[in-house]
């Protein structure tokens, strides 16, 4: 009987190189003069705090054995789970708070848990970002309506990652039209006016609402005579169910006299809204108005002055959901991407150095958009039947 129960307390071989000292009960010894011999777990890690990616190594140092044939189940909290012995390794690539748990079975069908929390941040984000390389471009469709024979501008829809909104330039149908990348027209919105030139558009959520809102820019002007432009705002209509639009009228002024443009951009982190001025003969300029913003007006656009970093003749553009990228292009087969540092206004990027991205040659090409998601410019060129190109980035 007395030797029975001495081997009973003999330590488990599998948690004996687990032990840190097999002297010491406390330590997590081998059950030395404990009858019946406990299960006790101990989980450690290495490390309980970092940065993504995050390797992290646990072992069961400290546990006690109790009966022979001791199994470990190891359950990170991330979903992933291991069945090693002594030790386990795992990498967190998401951030968040963590609870790892280490469960121990004795061959009597006991079991002991120990858990341990792992906190896990994301890493600082490196500015500016490494330039994408952008994969050539693809044509996903052709736009299929045959009277869509001069579309001028394009944006993704903040609430449905298939579609995206255009328009024709000014003189043409006065319409906020619905497509998706294969180039069918999904919804037609009318317009309360006819817009003397049309030429732009952007859609964003509103940072303080959720809401979802488009952004229509009555911006051109080639004749220089206009002494007001306009830029409409609106809630997001259905894009799959045909209706109109009543978006309101906000009436801008440049404080230099009359400008033609083409671009309109919409910061969706402040809803502050930009435009970029095409200039044949000198560098664009960029004018800010700041959000919020109301029916009504003239008001003054902020002259945010022109730049050597602006080499082209803008002829439309965009900024990623995120903010993290503005695109400009203009009639050529090169786009340039402009990272965006969230901690500075948006402006600030115009003066750091532009990523160069090929698009394709188009036939007259002013529109481009980032997808919902920033993984990809779209563009399209007026003209009739005109492809959809998809650029991933």
């Amino acid at each position: 009987m007395l030797l029975s129960l001495l081997i009973a307390c003999l330590p488990d071989p599998s948690l004996e190189a687990a032990v840190a000292d097999p002297t010491t009960a406390a330590r997590g010894g081998p059950c030395r003069g404990v009858r019946p011999c406990p299960l006790v777990a101990q989980i450690n890690a290495d490390v309980v705090l970092g940065e993504l990616p995050l390797d992290v190594t646990f072992d069961a140092i400290g546990s006690l054995p109790g009966a022979k044939g001791v199994t470990f189940e190891w359950d990170f909290g991330d979903g992933a789970t291991a069945q090693t012995r002594k030790t386990a390794a795992h990498t967190y690539v998401s951030a968040g708070s963590f609870i790892a748990r280490l469960t121990l079975t004795d061959a009597q069908g006991a079991v002991a848990v120990d858990e341990i929390q792992i906190d896990v941040a994301e890493a600082p984000a490196v500015f500016p970002p490494s330039c994408p390389a952008g994969s050539p471009a693809i044509s996903t469709g052709t736009v299929d309506d045959g009277a869509l024979n001069e579309l001028s501008g394009l944006a993704a829809s903040p609430t449905d990652p298939e579609v995206f909104w255009t328009h024709e330039d000014g003189g043409n149908q006065s319409l906020l039209i619905a497509i998706d990348a294969s180039g069918a027209t999904l919804a037609e919105h009318d317009l309360p006016e006819d817009f003397p030139d049309f030429e732009d558009l952007a859609a964003a959520l509103d940072p303080a609402t959720g809401e979802p809102l488009v952004f229509l820019g009555d911006i051109g002007d080639n004749g220089y005579s206009r002494g007001e432009v306009a830029v409409w705002v609106g809630d997001e209509p259905d894009p799959h169910v045909d209706g109109p639009f009543a978006p309101f009228r906000m009436a801008l002024t440049y404080p230099d006299g009359p400008r033609n443009a083409e671009t309109l951009l919409v910061d969706p982190l402040t809803l502050d809204l930009f435009i970029v001025t095409k200039e044949t003969s000198s560098t664009p300029t960029v004018y800010v108005k700041r959000a919020p913003h109301a029916a009504g007006g003239p008001f003054a656009l902020e002259s945010l002055g022109t730049g050597d970093l602006l080499p082209y003749t803008a002829t439309g553009g965009d900024i990623s959901a995120d903010g993290a990228w503005i695109v400009i292009r203009d009639y050529t087969s090169t786009a340039w991407l402009y990272p965006r540092d969230p901690a500075v206004p948006l402006e600030e990027a115009f003066r750091t150095t532009s990523c160069p991205i090929a698009i394709h040659s188009e036939q007259q090409g002013e529109a481009i958009a980032f997808t919902q998601d920033g993984s990809a410019l779209v563009t399209v060129s007026e003209g009739t039947y005109e492809p959809i190109y998809w650029i991933g980035l």
